[in-house]
């Protein structure tokens, strides 16, 4: 496996805020914690040691313990459950929504570096224990977004008729068929290793099927799967959510930080609201709004006394927005650093005055790693071409295939300049000549000469597309190595699902990638098949 990097500087899809986030975060300094750098870590530690009590710390090995009930976890799981209670132990977070299999690539590469990045940090400070753990989204209600996958070029789209938080979702027979379908790649391999974790994906809801999956695939490292939707943790958000009810701290404060982003230039991520939690009930996550000194949910009139009094009996029922996410993890987990992607990474900028109000250390931010994978027969046809890699991903195809051409010999001897300016002379000959002889009909030679021009262009168009023709093999491979990289014209890691580089049905890919990352780097990483 050979690795480059590339900054992501080059690549035209990422905007200013993304980059600076991944590259400069120095420069954001008045809107993040502590910036991403192998220093800061030890400073995290000391900030986070004194803001996490014991108690924190036994209610979250209760929680992992009761959620663990009933699965076959690891001996590597084991240890990182009962290492909660030691006040040397501080976990590294990453999450991301129940999407279909755990699809597309990003998902996979988010959970790789945050176990890459443990396993550094342990390294480099053995005093102390590093445990990554992974937040399941499963209050989220987005099932468009989650519902379908595409792997091998074929796309799968869970049809189903559910509502409300994504991780209640049951498992029905329509999702029952696709995991069938996916394992059908896999059952003609030699491996049995990604069909295994394939089946592993079972349960009565989407959250248990996931905490399974996950479970299944990073269990030799120890990833702890949470699903933070239980009372035992949301017990420990009342005084939050009392306090958008009575004070409406967040929404000051994220309006006061909006306003300094804008006076800096930088647009804010997210829409702030008056009230940024939910009320979740069966197939339901409705929104909680204040209008005229009123407060609603789903448009029917609560009373606040009423709302307080659930909030305190109820928590569970209650789920946090964006803005009240990254403090309710913040707020359960000795966390010291959040692995996010460049758009969730955004929305951040937007938080720290209220982690200051709630008196929570705000984590490290860590841009997740981006890759992209070239197999051996890509990489063998991306060498038949003077194009960069940055080419083929910045460029369309229509837009290199022009290149390649022009870049051919065979256009190269077509000399258009000398015929061009042969008519242009001949047009001014007998502009000449109309005006001494016929100039009342001046302006029939113009318009003939339009057609001309026309015509040549024609015949420029006719003689490209046959010169065209002739390297129709290579235009074909730029076609293919470019929708390899980019297919529909996305970033490859946003629309193939990992298992699409596994062919041969074994994760050796994923284990490699933990090994050889370098997961306190900033650059995207392309990682050739040799």
């Amino acid at each position: 496996m050979k690795i480059e990097t590339f900054s992501r500087k080059l690549f035209n899809y990422y905007n200013d805020t993304q980059i600076k986030l991944a590259e400069n975060q120095e420069s954001l300094s008045d809107f993040i914690g502590l910036p991403f750098s192998l220093e800061s870590f030890k400073k995290q530690i000391d900030l986070k040691k004194d803001n996490f009590s014991s108690d924190s710390r036994k209610l979250l090995k209760t929680h992992f313990e009761h959620q663990y009930n009933g699965i076959e976890i690891s001996s590597s799981i084991e240890t990182n459950i009962k290492l909660l209670e030691n006040k040397n132990s501080f976990t590294i977070t990453t999450g991301q929504q129940l999407t279909l299999f755990g699809g597309p690539a990003f998902f996979f590469y988010k959970i790789i570096h945050c176990i890459s990045i443990t396993q550094k940090l342990k390294e480099l400070y053995p005093e102390f224990h590093f445990i990554p753990v992974f937040w399941l989204a499963s209050e989220d209600h987005d099932k468009t977004e989650i519902s379908e996958t595409t792997i091998f070029n074929q796309n799968f789209c869970w049809e189903n008729d559910f509502n409300g938080a994504t991780g209640e979702f049951a498992l029905d027979e329509n999702f029952n068929v696709i995991k069938n379908s996916i394992s059908e790649f896999f059952s003609k391999s030699e491996n049995k290793e990604i069909k295994d974790h394939i089946s592993a994906f079972e349960g009565k809801t989407l959250s248990e099927g996931f905490i399974r999956f996950l479970t299944s695939l990073f269990k030799d490292y120890g990833l702890l799967v949470l699903d933070a939707n239980s009372k035992i943790l949301k017990n420990q958000l009342i005084p939050l959510f009392k306090n958008e009810i009575n004070e409406f701290s967040t929404h000051k404060n994220v309006s006061e930080t909006d306003l300094l982003l804008i006076q800096r230039g930088f647009e804010p991520q997210a829409k702030i609201q008056p009230i940024n939690f939910f009320k979740l009930s069966e197939n339901r996550r409705s929104k909680i709004q204040y209008k005229d000194n009123k407060f609603f949910i789903s448009d029917i009139e609560i009373s606040k006394e009423k709302l307080l009094l659930d909030i305190g009996d109820n928590p569970e029922t209650f789920s946090p927005n964006v803005f009240l996410r990254p403090l309710f993890q913040e707020l359960i987990l000795p966390n010291i650093a959040y692995i996010g992607g460049p758009g969730e990474l955004s929305y951040w900028m937007q938080l720290k005055n209220n982690f200051i109000h709630y008196s929570i250390p705000y984590p490290i931010l860590i841009n997740r790693i981006s890759i992209y994978y070239i197999d051996s027969t890509t990489e063998k046809k991306r060498n038949n071409f003077n194009f960069s890699f940055v080419d083929f991903i910045n460029n369309t195809f229509d837009e290199l295939k022009k290149t390649y051409i022009q870049s051919t010999q065979d256009f190269t001897n077509l000399n258009w300049e000398s015929v061009d300016n042969h008519i242009t002379s001949a047009l001014l000959e007998s502009r000449e000549i109309f005006q001494k002889n016929t100039p009342e009909i001046e302006s029939f030679l113009e318009s003939e000469w339009k057609n001309l021009e026309k015509i040549t262009e024609r015949l420029k168009v006719k003689v490209q597309k046959q010169i065209s023709t002739k390297h129709d093999i290579e235009i074909k491979q730029i076609e293919q190595i470019r929708n390899k990289l980019v297919p529909n014209t996305i970033p490859q890691e946003r629309y193939f699902h990992f298992f699409t580089f596994c062919p041969d049905g074994s994760l050796n890919l994923m284990r490699e990638l933990i090994q050889e990352i370098d997961p306190f780097s900033s650059e995207i990483l392309v990682v050739t098949h040799e």
